[in-house]
């Protein structure tokens, strides 16, 4: 596949894509966010968070699991100003994959700030509430 117009730049994508910056994983979540407000877009969020979540599934613990759960995106994901409110809106058509990345990487690797930033976005609203 061609990537640009302009044959004299155009670059060749192979059909082996590799996560070389699993910060990309950020973009990524922030896309499909920001696509799920309609149906098509939701469609195309769901797809791309289902690729993601194969990177991050049990047969890729010696590659991208690690880079991606070393990365911080445990804290981004719990984190209020940038994907936590994914995990508290259960209507959602995107809930239960957020969720599901949460805990593959949670389970996989998690740092003490990491696994503070889970705890306030778990029990927060429910200390709150009480």
């Amino acid at each position: 596949r061609q990537v640009s117009g302009d044959t004299s730049n155009s670059h060749h994508i192979s059909k082996n894509t590799f996560v070389r910056n699993p910060d990309a994983c950020r973009i990524v979540l922030g896309l499909a966010v920001r696509l799920a407000t309609t149906s098509s877009g939701v469609t195309l969020a769901k797809r791309a968070l289902d690729e993601i979540l194969r990177l991050c599934g049990t047969e890729m613990t010696g590659s991208t699991l690690s880079q991606i759960a070393s990365c911080g995106l445990c804290r981004s994901l719990t984190n209020q100003s940038e994907f936590a409110s994914m995990l508290e809106n259960r209507s959602h058509p995107l809930y239960s994959r957020f969720v599901l990345l949460l805990r593959r990487i949670a389970a996989f690797s998690m740092t003490y700030m990491d696994f503070v930033a889970l705890l306030r976005c778990v029990v927060g609203p429910i200390l709150c509430a009480d």
